[in-house]
């Protein structure tokens, strides 16, 4: 997780929010991703949230 330099959280609700950056920051904690949080109507899939990260190599 060292090397990802950006995320996408795409989430169904903002309800869900809190408790989704409570479990995203214990996994970037120094220093931590850039995040965008965008909420869609994505519910179609039966998918309550979907993350998609950009990582780069030294």
């Amino acid at each position: 997780m060292e090397h990802v330099l950006i995320t996408t959280i795409y989430l169904t609700t903002t309800r869900n929010f809190e408790a989704i950056n409570k479990i995203y920051s214990s996994y970037f904690e120094v220093p931590p991703a850039r995040a965008i949080v965008i909420s869609k109507g994505r519910g179609s899939s039966g998918l309550l949230i979907e993350i998609e990260a950009i990582a780069g190599m030294p």
